[in-house]
């Protein structure tokens, strides 16, 4: 596990999916609410973030319905396999979906954490 969840910024976020692309030859999962208080920089960072974790990810689980939508938007300008993107409420749904994918083969970034106020 790669914990990235404290204070994450833009090119941070970026350079923590690189590193998780670099676990050769192992299921390679994502869970994130995206990145905030980016004022009027906040949807093009988050789309970002959603395109460099669609070339990386095997498996991308973003997290709060509303705040994923500048990741899901850029997820689905790839031919990433939609059926692999999903969308929790909260963390807790978030690990309770990467559970079922998770085995000794799995690296998962945990990028950025937000308050439960934040996801929606």
């Amino acid at each position: 596990m790669i914990d990235d969840a404290y204070n994450s910024n833009p090119e941070g976020c970026l350079e923590a999916v690189r590193v998780l692309g670099s676990f050769d030859g192992m299921q390679k999962v994502i869970i994130t609410p995206g990145l905030i208080e980016l004022g009027e920089k906040e949807y093009d960072c988050n789309f970002a973030l959603g395109l460099e974790a669609a070339k990386i990810c095997d498996i991308i689980i973003f997290v709060g319905k509303n705040r994923s939508k500048p990741m899901v938007d850029a997820v689905n300008t790839t031919d990433f396999n939609k059926s692999d993107m999903f969308v929790a409420s909260s963390f807790k749904e978030a690990m309770d979906i990467y559970s079922k994918f998770a085995n000794s083969n799995t690296v998962l970034l945990i990028e950025n954490d937000l308050p439960d106020n934040y996801l929606n």
